[in-house]
C-alpha cells in the first residue's frame, strides 16, 4: 500500500475544524481527507497552542468544551513535529527570510523540510509560503 502524500496543515485551518467560519466545509474535507488515510497531516506542535487560544478566546467555547476539543485534536493523530533546535533553526531563517513571525516562519519551514505543501487560511502566510501555499477554498493536495 502506498503511503499518503504528507502536507502541512497550520492553525488558521485546524481551528475551523471547531468553529463556523469561511472555508469550513474545506477544512473539514481535509481532515476528512486525512481520517481517510488519503493525506498525511503534519504541523509544528506550536500549532495545538494556537488552536487552543483560537477556541480560549472565542465566546462559545467553555472551559469543558475547549478541553474536548483539544482532545480531539490529538486524536486526530496528526503528525506534530516537536521543537528541536534544528526546527527552531530552520524557523528562524525562513522568518527573516520572508519577514515572518517565527510562528508563521515554522509551518513553511516544516513545509520546505518536508518538501511538500503547506494548507493555509491565512492570507499573508500563504503569499509567503509561494508555490507551496495551498488555500483552504482549495483542497488540491498535488504540487
Amino acid at each position: 500500500m502506498a503511503r499518503p502524500e504528507t502536507a502541512v496543515v497550520d492553525a488558521s485551518v485546524a481551528t475551523k475544524w471547531y468553529l463556523p467560519e469561511p472555508d469550513t466545509d474545506a477544512a473539514l474535507a481535509l481532515r476528512e481527507s486525512h481520517v481517510n488515510g488519503d493525506i498525511r497531516l503534519v504541523s509544528p506542535d506550536l500549532m495545538v497552542y494556537e488552536v487552543a487560544n483560537a477556541l480560549r478566546y472565542h465566546p462559545r467555547a467553555g472551559i469543558d468544551r475547549l478541553a474536548e476539543h483539544i482532545g480531539d485534536l490529538f486524536a486526530l493523530d496528526i503528525g506534530l513535529d516537536p521543537t528541536s533546535e534544528t526546527s527552531m533553526i530552520a524557523a528562524i531563517h525562513s522568518a527573516f527570510r520572508l519577514g515572518l513571525s517565527i510562528y508563521d516562519a515554522s509551518y513553511i519551514s516544516l513545509a520546505e523540510r518536508l518538501d511538500t505543501v503547506l494548507y493555509t487560511a491565512d492570507e499573508s502566510l500563504l503569499r509567503a509560503a509561494g508555490s507551496r501555499g495551498r488555500h483552504m477554498g482549495s483542497t488540491r493536495t498535488s504540487r
